[in-house]
Parts: structure tokens; sequence; C-alpha cells
């Protein structure tokens, strides 16, 4: 049998159809199936930032692109990252969703970040006076719902990090400051964004 398209028994609502030289889930599919998964994961130690933070700072290369193949998908994002510091950093991270509408890659950013507290730094996450043989590895999932966005757009989700009240302090990814023992560690950090079929 070959087939470029498979419908309900209908024939109203396309499940899959084929994309080229693939098959893509159509739009027929059911609420909460994954349509697409993208990935990046940072081996390097090589990235840090060791200037006076006075803002969040876009990690280099920490990023992922997702172009929606439905309008009204939700996304599930996964994120773990591996921070090390000096000056007793607080290794602040926060999650910006890019959005351009052509597909193309002038981003628009929208933060995702927790609610407002007093004084507190809204982050998606942190740690605290990070000392200079540390390495904190975190794990956080995302649910980024009820989004509107138009046919053949593009998302960005940007992993940004900041020490909010030890400005000077400096922030390495994926290894402590210290390196000169066998006990210091490198790490991995990644981000995972899955595609999920909505409503």
């Amino acid at each position: 049998i070959k087939v470029d398209t498979i419908k309900d028994e209908t024939g109203a609502k396309t499940l899959v159809e084929q994309s080229g030289s693939d098959f893509a889930w159509g739009a027929g599919v059911p609420t909460g199936t994954t349509l697409q998964t993208v990935g990046n994961t940072i081996k390097s130690t090589t990235i840090s930032h060791t200037a006076t933070f006075t803002d969040w700072v876009a990690i280099t290369g920490f990023y992922v692109d997702i172009s929606p193949r439905q309008i009204n998908s939700d996304f599930f994002i996964s994120l773990t990252t591996s921070i090390g510091a000096n000056t007793n950093g607080e290794g602040a991270v926060k999650l910006g969703r890019g959005y351009d509408s052509s597909g193309g890659t002038s981003f628009t950013y929208t933060d995702i970040l927790g609610d407002a507290s007093g004084n507190a730094t809204r982050t998606l996450y942190g740690s605290y006076d990070i000392d200079d043989d540390w390495l904190i590895t975190t794990s956080s999932n995302v649910w980024d719902n009820d989004i509107s966005y138009a046919s053949g757009s593009k998302f960005r989700y940007q992993v940004y990090w900041r020490n909010p009240h030890n400005t000077p302090g400096d922030l390495f990814l994926n290894k402590a400051n210290d390196n000169d023992r066998a006990e210091n560690l490198t790490a991995v950090s990644t981000i995972i964004v899955q595609e999920i079929a909505g409503t």
C-alpha cells in the first residue's frame, strides 16, 4: 500500500500526511500528541560571563528554535543547567520565548519567570552564594501553553543567566570556578522542547 495521507473514518480529519520525503502529523491528531521534539545539549566548559552583570545575559548558543506544525499547540520545555561561580555568584536562570511571525530570526521575546514577591528577583530558578569549587546542576520543566501565534511562525527558547546581587561575580557553564582537583567536576547542560497538539 502506498499513501501520502491518512485520515479518520469520516475523512474529515487528517492524521498523517506526507511532507516532502517525510511524514508529519496532521491537524486531526488527538490532543496531547507529541508533534515534534527538538533539543540542544552543551558539553563545552568554555562558556562564561566574566563582566559585571547589569541585567540578564543570554548564554551563548544555549537555545532551540522550533517551527510549530499546528497553530493551537502547547510546548513542554525541559531544561537542565550546570553552573559554577566565583565571588559567591547566584547563577539565576531565566527562559525567554522569542517569536517571529514570519518564521525568520527577528525575535520578540517574552520572559518565562516566577511571579513577583516583594523585592525578590523574578527567575525561572537559581542558587545562592555558589562557592568557588561548587557546580550546581538544576533541572526544571515548563508547560508553556495558551500561546497565540500564526501559521508559518517560529519560536526560539533562549536561556539567560544573571547575578542579581553579587553582580561582579563570574559565572561558568558546565564547570566550577576551581578545576585543580579531581573532586572538581564538569557537567552537561541541555534544553529540550516538545510541541504538543492542543485542542
